[in-house]
């Protein structure tokens, strides 16, 4: 009965050890340099969390988080941006999903303090998707 019942709370530890990690998957966060909420832009609907974070073996890395959604369009990519203004050289790659948790690596020589917006821009019709401000 010992057995089981030990067994049985080591499972529920290791389930609440991955409750609290499951904003990040495979990305173990080292700080959270900023963070905040899609809205839509261009008509399209663009919703969830996004943070920007260090990792502990020294990345910088973008996270949507698995609340995030967005409609849809032809070409959608990740990037940084400022004042509401979109930094074609930030790209960071095509989105992954429309939907849920997934991240994307921040270009070397990007310096994140320089931005204050993450964006969902279509690079085919050069217009912004979804634009999260911190």
């Amino acid at each position: 009965m010992k057995q089981i019942f030990a067994v049985g709370f080591g499972l529920i530890a290791a389930f609440v050890l991955t409750v609290s990690t499951a904003f990040a998957g495979d990305v173990h966060i080292k700080e959270v340099l900023n963070e905040g909420s899609f809205t839509g832009a261009s008509g399209h609907a663009t919703s969830g969390d996004v943070r920007v974070v260090t990792t502990k073996d020294g990345r910088t890395v973008v996270l949507l988080s698995d609340n995030f959604s967005f409609d849809g369009a032809p070409d959608p990519q990740i990037s940084f941006g400022k004042g509401g203004k979109h930094d074609a050289s930030t790209l960071m790659g095509k989105l992954v999903s429309n939907n849920g948790k997934q991240h994307y690596e921040v270009p070397a020589g990007v310096n994140v303090a320089d931005y204050t917006d993450v964006f969902v821009y279509c690079v085919k019709f050069n217009v912004p998707l979804g634009v999260a401000s911190f």
